[in-house]
Parts: C-alpha cells; structure tokens; sequence
C-alpha cells in the first residue's frame, strides 16, 4: 500500500484498530475540498560554483545545475517541503551570494488558473566556526534528521529482509552518533528526542528483531515523513 501511495503522491497508514479507520477517511474526505494548489513543478537553478549533490528522501531529478521536483497537489494545512544536498564552492569570508533561484508553477485550487512563485536564496560566508554553527536554521536541522531518519528506515527493513540485523542496528546507531555530532553546538531539544527515538529503535531492533507489524511501521513512517504528511 505504501507503494502505491508513493506512485500516486498520495498518504499513507498503517492502523492496528479498525477504530481509527472511521476518523482517517473523515479527514481524508475532507481534504478534497481544502485542495489549494494541484500539478506543481518546482525548477530549482543553481549558479556557476554550486552543484546540486541529491535530493533527501523525496523523488526527483538532479541535473548538472538543476533540480526538478513535482507534487501532485498541496493542501491548505499541510505544506510540502524538500531538502536538497548541495556543494558550494568556497567564499570570501563575510562576502554573501545567491545560490539557487526557485520556480514554482501550479494551479491555483480555487480557480484553477496557472500560477507561479520565483524565490531566490543567498548565502553569507564566515571564516569563523563559531559563527557558522549559530547560524545555523534549526527548522533546516530538524527536517534534515527527520529526513535521514526516513531514508534509514527504509534501508533498515532491506536489511533486516536480508537477514543483516546486525548492520540494521548500526546503521540507527551510526545516524544517532551523527545527529548528537549536530546538537552538541545545538543544544536542541527536538534533536535531542529524535537521537532518544533512534535509540530506543536500535535497542528494540536489537532485542526483538522486526517482526510484519514492525516492518508495516517502519515503511509507513518512512513515506510520512518523506511525503510530508502529518500524522492524525
């Protein structure tokens, strides 16, 4: 199910009751006419000293200097994001230039005329590390760990197909390590529950292998986040 919820750019559940049916198709349902924009193509161009690296956990293309990414439609109470890997070449410190412009065209839900957004993004260079680290966008953090997070799980269910239960719990452990390297300048506490979570999923993983439900659980949440979906 999940697949075909990705094919189609649509949500995803995984329920343990058929008490919580009711409530989702009451939501569902009512997302149909809270549709405010459909057929988006985002067309990100970056400049001469920019390389676009990947695109985490969502579905696109990656060109030499250019980044395409469609969204079936967007609701009024769920924006969709993206977070896009980039290598920049290097700077003269406190010197600031643009380093990606941003295309959005869509249909406007309400009256289905074509639309489009053009927003630009620059970025400030700093031979000081300190000044660095507390410029960082926490909001960008925190998507970022919850992203990596998505694509582990879903190599983790690979693993664990293949029998590597062992490399499955490293590879939670190894993302925990990395995203506690992130908050010891940070000292955020929503970073700090995604490292608490990973932990505890390594250690169940470890103890109770993954069983149907689990695997279930870990693609779901997977697509979740990666789809931008919130949770009910």
């Amino acid at each position: 199910m999940t697949r075909l919820a990705r094919a189609g750019e649509g949500n995803t559940f995984f329920v343990t009751s058929a008490d919580d049916l009711s409530r989702i198709f009451k939501i569902e349902l009512g997302d149909v006419g809270n549709v405010v924009a459909r057929k988006i193509g985002v067309d990100i161009r970056f400049p001469e000293g920019v390389r676009p690296i990947r695109i985490l956990g969502r579905e696109g293309r990656v060109a030499r200097d250019r980044v395409f990414l469609e969204f079936t439609q967007v609701y009024g109470h769920m924006p969709k994001h993206a977070l896009i890997e980039v290598a920049i070449d290097p700077g003269s410190s406190d010197a600031s230039r643009e380093i990606a412009v941003a295309e959005v065209n869509y249909r406007c839900g309400v009256d289905n005329e074509f639309r489009q957004v053009v927003a630009r993004v620059n970025a400030r260079f700093s031979a000081s590390k300190s000044v660095v680290q507390n410029s960082a966008n926490i909001e960008v953090m925190r998507d970022l760990a919850e992203s990596l997070i998505a694509v582990a799980k879903d190599e983790v269910v690979e693993m664990m197909d293949r029998g590597e239960k062992t490399a499955a719990v490293s590879r939670l452990g190894a993302l925990k390590e990395e995203i506690d390297g992130w908050n010891a300048q940070l000292r955020d506490e929503k970073l700090e529950e995604q490292s608490a979570v990973l932990a505890q999923e390594a250690a169940e993983l470890e103890i109770h292998g993954m069983d149907n439900a689990k695997r279930k659980a870990y693609r779901t949440e997977s697509y979740q986040s990666s789809n931008s979906q919130y949770a009910y």
